[in-house]
């Protein structure tokens, strides 16, 4: 098989897994979580009557816990060149304007003040931010407000 070919699949099959666990996290990480509570829960089955029931309630009882330590690491699967959509914030009325960029780069909230392209009382309010590169001008956009990953820019054979 060709190198290049076999590159080009290769880096195909990673953006569509990114663009997957981006899209789908709850899913994912619902699974991560309930899948080894139930293997764990039936494993001490055995050991006392009622006990896969003290191994379920403890699961649900942390279950919010790991969600929100998890939370963060959505922002991961961005990464530098990929296409983004996100609903920009701020517009008046009902209606949400979606637009797309190019990730030129992550960025800090430091970075973010000293470039002056983010309102700087808004700064800590969020996260992570990334540099996107826009037809008209370069903005800076909060990860929380990125909706999805884009196929754009795939090599093609």
């Amino acid at each position: 098989m060709n190198k290049k070919l076999f590159w080009l699949y290769i880096t195909s099959m990673w953006l569509s897994v990114r663009i997957v666990l981006f899209e789908k996290y709850a899913f994912v990480l619902m699974l991560v979580w309930w899948v080894p509570s139930f293997i764990l829960a039936f494993a001490v089955r055995p050991l006392y009557s009622g006990s896969e029931f003290i191994v379920l309630g403890v699961a649900f009882l942390l279950r919010k816990r790991f969600y929100l330590s998890m939370a963060n690491t959505r922002a991961r699967w961005i990464r530098r060149g990929d296409w983004v959509e996100f609903v920009e914030d701020g517009h008046e009325g009902y209606i949400q304007v979606f637009k797309h960029g190019k990730v030129l780069r992550k960025m800090r909230g430091e970075d973010v003040a000293l470039t002056g392209l983010f309102e700087k009382e808004l700064i800590p309010v969020y996260s992570h931010f990334y540099l996107l590169e826009m037809e008209e001008k370069n903005i800076i956009v909060p990860y929380e407000w990125i909706v999805s990953i884009e196929l754009k820019d795939v090599p093609e054979v």
